[in-house]
């Protein structure tokens, strides 16, 4: 078994489920199906990238080149989901609120029936509960399961 995958694993799943959690927290409204998304609090592809690279860090130490390449990686990930990504969401909502615009001046086009999608990137915060969410779960993996590995 690959126990820095296991627990990456399990950070998205624990970061997917507490998406609805703190979205019903923000927006007052029970939403089960933002487990399935993008976006959100806390930034699960965060928590991926941090848990597996602190587990590669803690079980083959942090002078292996495999932790290197786990540590560029989440600096990588978490980097586009802050900026590129982030912003394309922006732009989406702009694009969505011309969209609609357009369909009240009565400019019909089966084009404008479709939605862009707004939730892609993650604000600062998020990303920075990915960090501590993917630390959490990557340290008691750590402690609880990598003697069972």
């Amino acid at each position: 078994m690959n126990y820095a995958l296991v627990i990456g694993i399990l950070s998205v799943v624990i970061s997917q489920a507490t998406k609805v959690v703190t979205a019903y927290i923000a927006e007052k409204k029970f939403t089960p199906m933002i487990i399935l998304s993008n976006g959100g609090m806390p930034s699960s592809h965060t928590a991926f990238v941090v848990s597996v690279a602190i587990s590669i860090a803690l079980s083959v130490g942090m002078s292996s080149p495999i932790f290197a390449v786990a540590a560029m990686m989440a600096m990588i990930v978490i980097n586009d989901a802050m900026g590129v990504r982030y912003e394309a969401g922006k732009h989406a909502f702009v694009l969505n609120q011309i969209i609609d615009d357009m369909k009240e001046l009565s400019m019909k086009d089966e084009a404008y029936d479709q939605k862009l999608k707004e939730l892609l990137g993650h604000k600062p915060i998020e990303v920075l509960g990915g960090i501590i969410t993917g630390t959490i779960v990557s340290l008691l993996g750590y402690f609880l399961l990598f003697p069972y590995f």
